[in-house]
């Protein structure tokens, strides 16, 4: 037989010269069949080509997942660590000393000054609302805030006066008598103290509540008595300290350019 030897034929196995496209035996076609150099042996293919696509692609793939499993792996060993026990001495005794070298700014809180308590109390603090100082009060206005007062405590004396002359006139009236001119007495002597007073005009109604409250204990005393006798000793000061309340009255309403009025007045 001339020629190299070819591939048997698959389908009755008969030897065949290379390069034949039938099988001399059954005819069965065997295609072309590459016929290699004798003087140039075919490269060594290798095992595995790592430089085909979809090769790349599995390479890529492996080392993706690789660093995703490394880096989970660290995360969760730094993440679940041993669980802390819980302290059981006081905060104070289990908190370590702090080693750590103080920063500049809290070594200059630490060497500033803190103020004393007592210079900071002593130390005025502006205020946000500072009351608008009240201005003077004319004359024409204090006359007509103790003409107020005075008209009030005159018409209550009178009618308890009237009243009482009106009544049996027993002790029990006369208490009663007493009782009204206090009642009168005390809301004639917080009327007057509310009034601003500046100048001669405040003196001179200090004197007019001095004699006043004298008057309103009189009779705060006499509205108690028990007996006739007492009654005339407290109902008698009272009389004395309502004669001087009222010169002390008439010289306050000519300073404030009111009329005077009658004794027992104010």
């Amino acid at each position: 037989m001339t020629g190299q030897s070819g591939p048997r034929c698959p389908l009755c196995q008969a030897p065949n010269p290379a390069g034949r496209a039938f099988c001399g035996s059954c005819g069965l076609e065997l295609g072309p069949q590459p016929t290699p150099s004798p003087s140039r042996p075919l490269p060594a293919r290798p095992a595995v080509d790592l430089l085909r696509t979809r090769n790349v692609y599995a390479v890529v793939t492996v080392t993706v997942v690789v660093f995703l499993v490394v880096t989970a792996a660290g995360w969760w060993s730094h993440s679940s660590g041993p669980p802390a026990a819980a302290p059981t001495s006081p905060p104070a005794a289990s908190t370590p000393v702090s080693t750590a070298t103080p920063s500049p700014s809290s070594l200059l809180a630490a060497m500033t000054p803190t103020p004393s308590p007592t210079l900071a109390a002593l130390t005025p603090m502006p205020s946000a609302n500072l009351a608008t100082p009240a201005l003077t009060p004319t004359v024409a206005q204090l006359a007509a805030a103790y003409l107020e007062a005075a008209t009030s405590v005159n018409r209550a004396n009178d009618a308890a006066i009237a009243t009482w002359q009106k009544s049996a006139r027993t002790l029990i009236d006369a208490t009663r008598l007493a009782q009204a001119c206090a009642s009168a007495e005390l809301a004639f002597l917080r009327a007057v103290q509310k009034i601003p007073w500046s100048g001669d005009s405040g003196n001179l109604a200090r004197r007019v509540l001095t004699h006043d409250n004298q008057r309103y204990v009189s009779c705060r005393s006499a509205m108690e008595s028990g007996t006739w006798v007492d009654f005339d000793v407290d109902w008698s000061q009272a009389d004395t300290a309502n004669t001087a309340g009222s010169v002390a009255a008439n010289e306050l309403r000519i300073a404030l350019g009111l009329p005077p009025v009658p004794q027992m007045g104010r």
